[in-house]
């Protein structure tokens, strides 16, 4: 099929040093590459991997392969993405699954520089020269930790992986079982609202970064990602098992949910530079924004689209998981809607973006006051499926008929419910 595929490509005009065996053979050199990497990956053998590279990308590939080493995998292999250049440039994907965290595969897509030399008659040999992120891609979930830091300090437990570099080893052991701690109570509130069987994560990959370079660039370089978040779940598309490219953007959204899921993995990254992490008193602290990113990371299982719910929803639904057993965390990130100029409609997408840091802050208070709303006066579960409706489905018809469902009213009636319960909630807010 591969010979098929490159005849259409290229004519068939296939050079003979593109092969590792005599002429005829299909056993491609880059293919053979991947293959023996793939395998010392695999068995841990660090000669075996370090053989296949040249060059300062040996040094670069050592703290790789040590770093690799130490994550919990289920599966790493590299597949290459159609042939080299005429440059030598391959564009290859690391393909992974972590234990007891990744639904499935996922890939983080490199360009080896190689170069192709004849070992003996007809045998050809490839190696590599320099790797770098395939930053061109819409998304190369490039650079992870393994990638950043020249060393890695992981530790695993039933439903966390919390990561951070080795020169921060003890930023992992002071809150590690906080991470652990948050998902296990995300999972039990999930499993107690949802119906058996809903899509979910199960475990979370947990990032703890203080530098906000490192924090912006991390598995998004290249991308405009960076603001002021203090963490960020970042969903990754899952790896199609029989192709060498990932799940592809271009198919409609129809067809998108009729397939189902399109990611079902996610990656936590957390500033711990923030007030988080550092502020005394009555800041929110870190079992917040742990909760608060892995409800992000729940849900993204249901996602059978490239997009996601309106903003409210998505931060309300975060913020609702972050408070939920919380009330003196509510209440503190109620304080922004004190005399705040509320209108009576949920915010819109362009609010949680506002340069105003406030018009931020009651933005994703009033999301989660639309969700609490609608679990305080019909019942978590009618919430959560509300919640699980938009995210397997967000478009807006679809939106209002699952607000419609979950409260039994038209939705033109919903938000002026929604305004007189806030309202009563708190009385302080100031008129449009």
């Amino acid at each position: 099929m591969l010979i098929a595929l490159l005849c259409m490509v290229s004519g068939c005009s296939l050079l003979q040093e593109e092969r590792s065996g005599p002429a005829g053979s299909t056993d491609f050199v880059w293919d053979r590459l991947a293959s023996q990497l793939t395998a010392a990956l695999t068995t841990k053998d660090e000669a075996a991997y370090l053989a296949g590279f040249t060059g300062a990308a040996v040094d670069q590939q050592r703290i790789f392969f040590r770093n690799v080493a130490k994550v919990p995998f289920d599966e790493v292999s590299f597949q290459p993405i159609g042939r080299p250049d005429a440059n030598g440039q391959l564009k290859v994907a690391f393909v992974h699954r972590i234990r007891n965290v990744d639904t499935y595969a996922v890939a983080e897509r490199y360009v080896w520089t190689t170069q192709t030399r004849e070992e003996s008659k007809n045998q050809w040999r490839m190696t590599v020269s320099h790797v770098a992120g395939d930053t061109a891609a819409p998304r190369s979930y490039y650079p992870a930790p393994w990638d950043v830091y020249d060393d890695i300090e992981v530790a695993s437990s039933a439903n966390a992986v919390v990561i951070a570099s080795a020169a921060n080893a003890a930023l992992v052991k002071q809150h590690s079982g906080a991470a652990q701690k948050a998902a296990e109570t995300n999972l039990a509130l999930w499993s107690k609202n949802v119906p058996p069987g809903t899509p979910t994560a199960q475990g979370f990959v947990v990032v703890l970064e203080p530098d906000r370079k490192v924090f912006d660039a991390m598995y998004r370089e290249g991308s405009q990602d960076g603001g002021s978040e203090a963490g960020v779940a970042i969903w990754f598309n899952r790896h199609v098992d029989d192709a060498y490219t990932p799940a592809p953007d271009a198919e409609s959204e129809e067809e998108a949910i009729r397939k189902g899921p399109g990611q079902g993995v996610s990656r936590i990254v957390v500033d711990t530079s923030t007030s988080f992490f550092t502020a005394k008193g009555n800041s929110p602290g870190v079992p917040s924004i742990f909760e608060h990113e892995i409800a992000h990371a729940l849900v993204a299982p249901l996602s059978g689209t490239r997009r996601v719910p309106e903003k409210w929803l998505v931060e309300g639904f975060a913020q609702y998981i972050e408070v939920v057993n919380n009330p003196q965390t509510a209440k503190a990130l109620e304080a922004a809607l004190q005399g705040y100029p509320f209108g009576g409609h949920l915010p819109d997408d362009t609010e949680f973006e506002d340069a105003d840091a406030r018009v931020v802050a009651a933005s994703y208070a009033l999301g989660r006051l639309a969700v609490q709303f609608v679990a305080e006066k019909y019942g978590a579960r009618k919430a959560f499926a509300m919640v699980i409706d938009q995210y397997t489905d967000p478009r807006r018809d679809v939106v209002k008929a699952s607000i419609e469902k979950a409260t039994g009213m038209p939705y033109d009636e919903f938000e002026p419910a929604w305004e007189q319960w806030v309202r009563a909630k708190i009385p302080a807010m100031g008129a449009w």
